[in-house]
């Protein structure tokens, strides 16, 4: 104290500015400082999760602590979106809503599948030959900020494979989701154990089944549980295969019938899956004040395997 008392008035300033260049650097070290911040959500993100602070040109990430010190290596920006991102996708699956939003969880409901809230799940059954037009309607349900859940029997990606395309890739990218379908649409309720147990694990790879036909017995079950895998069928059926069946029936169908939480079917080689039928449905249900199911964030695209319990 004395030695400062007799300082010249310009040492004091030095000293003063020195001490507070060095508050700053332990600031940044170990609290981030947003003002140096290149995405303000990163950073906030970083800072609340004591992970690490993206600065303007590099990334400061503590890797070891020994004792009360830590150990820091630089990293660059891409590096740390990556790093950022998988710790997004990790947070988002693991809770309640893709979304944030306040949804209480639910007992498995093998009608309603992974929809806590009560929106609308359109789903789709089986294939469509022609991909140009399988790409175009993705696209279109997602502009519209629709959600769709495909159900692809395995004849299916082979077709796709053969001709160079990867069907469950098209979907997940897209921010859709897949569940599987069999791999050459049988009838569950008459295989063996063995048999449905191929048919599950072969075709479309996903957690969630939805066996052809809808047709399930305590064996199919049996063999779900020891998989790991849910069964999912739906609330609505529309119809889309019966002969004499249009685009305006299909739509009437889903939009008169469709209940809070309700999960559709349709299939992809049917008249419900066009751009024009999920325009309608979409305003149709709006009309009713009901809302449809949204695709996956951009941070969960592709979508992974593991469909979570809420996607909508």
């Amino acid at each position: 104290m004395e030695e400062f008392k007799g300082m010249s008035k310009k040492a004091k300033i030095l000293l003063c500015i020195i001490l507070a260049i060095s508050l700053a650097a332990i600031s940044l070290f170990y609290k981030g400082n947003k003002s140096i911040a290149t995405d303000e959500y990163l950073f906030e993100y970083a800072v609340e999760d004591d992970a690490p602070i993206l600065n303007q040109m590099e990334v400061i990430t503590g890797l070891i602590e020994v004792g009360k010190i830590k150990l820091y290596e630089f990293f660059t920006s891409e590096e740390w979106i990556t790093f950022a991102t998988e710790r997004e996708r990790e947070r988002l699956l693991s809770s309640n809503s893709l979304w944030d939003e306040d949804v209480i969880p639910q007992e498995w409901d093998s009608d309603r599948g992974p929809n806590w809230t009560d929106r609308i799940l359109l789903t789709f059954d089986d294939c469509i030959t022609d991909a140009e037009r399988f790409i175009e309607v993705l696209d279109h349900a997602t502009y519209l900020d629709i959600g769709l859940m495909i159900f692809p029997h395995g004849n299916c990606l082979t077709i796709y494979a053969n001709n160079g395309l990867d069907f469950e890739q098209l979907v997940r990218e897209r921010g859709h989701w897949i569940g599987n379908h069999s791999i050459n649409h049988p009838n569950f309720r008459l295989l063996s154990r063995e048999e449905i147990k191929t048919q599950v694990l072969g075709g479309a790879q996903s957690n969630i089944v939805r066996p052809p036909y809808g047709s399930f017995n305590d064996t199919v079950l049996e063999v779900l549980e020891e998989t790991g895998q849910k069964l999912f069928i739906w609330n609505v059926d529309t119809n889309d295969w019966r002969r004499g069946m249009n685009r305006q029936r299909v739509v009437n169908n889903a939009v008169q019938n469709a209940q809070l939480g309700d999960s559709v079917l349709m299939h992809l080689q049917w008249w419900g899956f066009t751009a024009q039928a999920l325009s309608e449905i979409k305003e149709g249900l709006s009309a009713r004040g009901l809302e449809l199911c949204r695709p996956a964030p951009s941070v969960l695209r592709p979508t992974p395997v593991e469909v979570p319990l809420n996607i909508c």
